[in-house]
């Protein structure tokens, strides 16, 4: 039986988002359906990310990639990342500029010629007694695809040794040739960090909907951080991090990191997480004024993806 491609299908009944409208694109279809394999790839993409992590992130961007987010420190390029918490971040330095690229699926899978990308840009702000950070990350899958977020957060100290902030996410997903049919997700969340001698503990709730999308789908669960970082030491830093989301009862991740400077300026970084089983090896060159890292993610489903970041800080 044909199916009638100028009128909605039943599967666009049974759940209308941009991402089943994909099926009517042109480009997808092309004349003789040869573009069939990018909608199943896309589709197999967007689903497993979705479900592991915030806007659609199968694992953190920047420094962070290497260990997971579970190597935290107020004063290095782990505190000041412009894609996380404000409260995360103590340092006399006046302002930083960061950048982050990920490259899903890279050169080393079999899917290499398959264009997944990521970017991030943003900057942190020191107010003395004001954290100010903020970024846009861009999401693009074979050029069909894309996502944007806006992230904002403030924060300060409220005890001189709590710091709290307050976050602010604009999701914005949909069809690269059908915007006017994008979908939007608008949440807050709130985070406290307790910095102490030898160890920090992190507590972050993120994903409180303010405004939700037209058709399911697009928002993401809840969450709970849980987090103890300890400071440098002989055996470099280590983290543990417990991510609860309580939609999903039975959906608890764990992380563990560990990053050791084998030189003043050189580090080496490696972690493990669970839901799903994925492991991270980087290696992070830090400066006082520029620091710059590389790391190398295996997700079982995703396969190798391979990133990069940047970071100029102004003292």
């Amino acid at each position: 039986m044909a199916i009638n491609l100028k009128k909605k299908s039943y599967l666009h009944k049974i759940n209308p988002s941009p991402i089943n409208r994909r099926w009517q694109s042109p480009y997808l279809w092309g004349k003789k359906g040869e573009d069939f394999p990018n909608i199943f790839i896309i589709l197999c993409f967007l689903i497993i990310s979705s479900s592991y992590s915030a806007i659609n992130d199968p694992f953190p961007m920047g420094y962070s990639m290497v260990n997971f987010g579970t190597i935290l420190q107020g004063n290095r390029t782990s505190g000041r990342q412009p894609w996380i918490p404000a409260c995360f971040a103590k340092d006399s330095a006046l302002f930083s500029l960061s950048s982050a690229y990920v490259n899903y699926y890279a050169a080393m899978d079999n899917l290499e010629d398959k264009d997944f990308r990521q970017a991030a840009i943003g900057f942190w702000l020191n107010l003395k007694k004001l954290s100010i950070k903020s970024s846009g990350t861009f999401f693009n899958a074979l050029g069909i695809y894309e996502e944007q977020k806006g992230f904002l957060s403030i924060g300060t100290s409220i005890t001189g040794f709590v710091n709290i902030s307050a976050e602010l996410e604009a999701y914005r997903a949909g069809l690269i040739d059908n915007k006017e049919e994008s979908e939007t997700v608008v949440s807050t969340g709130i985070s406290l960090w307790v910095p102490w001698s030898f160890a920090s503990a992190s507590l972050s709730c993120k994903n409180i909907t303010i405004e939700n999308a037209a058709h399911p789908g697009f928002r993401q669960p809840f969450s709970i951080s849980l987090g103890i970082h300890t400071m440098p030491h002989r055996f470099g830093s280590q983290g543990v991090v417990i991510i609860i989301e309580p939609e999903n009862k039975t959906d608890i991740r764990l992380c563990i990191g560990e990053e050791f400077f084998i030189h003043k300026t050189v580090a080496i970084s490696g972690a493990v997480s669970s839901k799903p089983l994925m492991v991270s090896f980087g290696v992070t060159f830090a400066l006082p004024s520029f620091g710059v890292n590389s790391a190398f993610v295996f997700h079982p489903v995703l396969g190798w993806s391979q990133g990069v970041g940047m970071e100029y800080v102004k003292r």
